[in-house]
This record gives structure tokens, sequence and C-alpha cells, in this order.
């Protein structure tokens, strides 16, 4: 919510997706755009194709997800929209090298934005997710 709203503070235009209502009534007190989101699963196919419309509609050049849940849902409703995806983690957790994560990290999302140097040396020992996709940009 803070990245989202220094954002729209500097003029960019910034939606704010969400699933639970009390999500919504935080960024609308705060002045930003919302829309609603199912969020159900990895592959929930409301999601994505809504995030893909309003994508287009709204000629949205970033979407930014902040939860693993949401990485799948952003970056596959950001693609056929022409979108980036640019992907917000913000613990340190070990990615296992799986298929789907190798595709996720590795090969659809365009940057990984981290908060801090041991998430971002977390992510390079991974061995599949490039180094010039991770960003440290601190809060």
């Amino acid at each position: 919510m803070l990245a989202a709203s220094e954002l729209a503070g500097r003029g960019y235009p910034v939606w704010v997706g969400y699933r639970y209502r009390w999500m919504g009534l935080v960024a609308q007190r705060a002045g930003l755009r919302t829309v609603h989101f199912p969020l159900l699963n990895d592959l929930d196919i409301v999601s994505i194709a809504k995030i893909a419309a309003l994508s287009k509609k709204h000629h949205i050049r970033f979407v930014i997800p902040t939860k693993v849940k949401e990485y799948w849902l952003g970056t596959l409703g950001a693609l056929p929209a022409g979108a980036r995806s640019i992907l917000r983690l913000g613990l340190v957790r070990p990615i296992q090298n799986k298929w789907k994560n190798r595709w996720l990290y590795g090969r659809l999302c365009q940057s990984i934005v981290v908060n801090a140097r041991a998430i971002q040396n977390q992510l390079k020992e991974s061995g599949f997710i490039p180094p010039e996709k991770i960003c440290l940009i601190y809060n």
C-alpha cells in the first residue's frame, strides 16, 4: 500500500487489486483506484481474465503482484495485455527448483523486486533465477 500510494502521489495511474473488502477500503481511503479480484488459487481463470481485461482497457504497463498466489495470477493476466510482471518479495525463503518456479521466476516475470540483501542472495542461490532480474530496492 505504501508503494502504491507513493507511485500515485508521483502522478502514476495506480490500481490496487484486492480480494478482501477491508483491503479495498484501506486502498480507497488512501485515494487509490481499486478493483476486486476473486484470487482463489494459482490458476483462477476469472482473476486472470479480469487482470488481462483491466490491463488492456487502461493500458497498464506493469503488474506488481505482492503475494505468492498472486505471482501466477498477476503474471498470467499481464501477458495477454502486453504488460510486464514485476514480482515483489519481502521475505527470505528458499525457492524450490521445480518446473513451476523455474517458469515463473526464471522465464515469465520480467523482474523481481526485493527489499533486503538477504532475500536477493537467497534468490541468487536458487540457480535458476537470472541475477539480472533481481532488483534490490530498499523501502
